[in-house]
Order: structure tokens, then C-alpha cells, then sequence
């Protein structure tokens, strides 16, 4: 009896398919490769100010390159509440840089990533990217830091804005 309630179970999900927002998902990455992107952008965010003021930065990505991703690099700049660039209270220094290494595969996704107390200010409350480098196991390069190659990279459900 419980094997054929397994089994049942199994023929049900693999029926259903991928949910309305995986069609989504991966139809933008389809898109997206189509235009030549290299990366989507799927995360950018800060935590929570820990106890001694110490902020994460956030941050995840999908290669939707034919090549392996060997280090991505996020750059950031931290603001506050009402939109004002902000700087960390130990570095004294606004922007921070993230480098992930991978290896990520073609359609692999980074997952939620992040950088432990990049930042130490209560005040921070976003992050905007300033820079993106991929870095693929060739060791060829490719550099993102104008704002609208940025704005590019992000998934329609991402914000790279610190407006209050």
C-alpha cells in the first residue's frame, strides 16, 4: 500500500510540471542568454545590522554563459533609510567587494551568497552594485560597472535602487 501511495505521489508531482513561476524563471534566463547577458542577477540585499553593527552583503547569480565561471566579483555601496550613501564606521570606506569563487557552470545558479560584516553602521538599510567582474576559468574578464549594463544583469524582480 505505501509503495503505491509513493507511487502516486511521484505520478501526481511529475505530472503537474514546474510551477507557474519556474515557467517564469525559465523563460527570462532563456531571454536573457538570447541577448547575450552572461549572468542574471537573482539576489542584492543587505542583513540586518547584527549586534556591533556588522551588515552582510547579499547577493546571488545564475551563468547563463556557455563558459565556467571561476570568481564573480559584486561591488557595492551602502545607503541609508532616506537614500544617502553611507560608509562603514571601522574600514571608513563605502564600498565593498565580494569575490565568490565558483566554479559555476553553464545554467548554474550561485545560490544566496553573502559577505559577513562587510559593513559595520546601524544605519544601513540596501545595497546598490557598483560593479560586477566575471571571471571564467579561461581567465578571461568581463566588467560591469556602468548603471545600466548593471541594470541589465538584474532579473525583473531585483532592485539595484537605494531610493528612500
Amino acid at each position: 500500500m505505501l509503495k503505491k501511495t509513493l507511487l502516486l505521489c511521484l505520478l501526481f508531482v511529475a505530472a503537474c510540471g514546474p510551477s507557474p513561476s519556474q515557467v517564469a524563471f525559465m523563460q527570462y534566463n532563456e531571454a536573457a542568454r538570447s541577448a547575450g547577458l552572461p549572468i542574471v542577477i537573482d539576489k542584492i540585499g543587505v542583513s540586518r545590522p547584527n549586534s556591533a553593527g556588522g551588515v552582510d552583503f547579499q547577493y546571488g547569480a545564475t551563468n547563463l554563459s556557455e563558459k565556467t565561471i571561476k570568481y564573480l566579483t559584486f561591488t557595492g555601496t551602502p545607503y541609508n533609510a532616506v537614500g544617502d550613501r553611507v560608509r562603514g564606521e571601522i574600514r571608513r570606506s563605502s564600498s565593498f567587494s565580494c569575490k565568490d569563487t565558483g566554479p559555476y557552470a553553464s545554467n548554474l545558479s550561485t545560490g544566496d551568497r553573502r559577505c559577513e560584516n562587510a559593513w559595520y553602521n546601524h544605519t544601513i538599510q540596501c545595497v546598490k552594485v557598483t560593479r560586477v567582474k566575471i571571471t571564467y576559468m579561461d581567465n578571461t574578464t568581463r566588467n560591469f560597472t556602468s548603471p545600466s549594463s548593471i541594470q541589465q544583469l538584474l532579473r525583473p524582480s531585483v532592485s539595484n535602487s537605494c531610493r528612500g
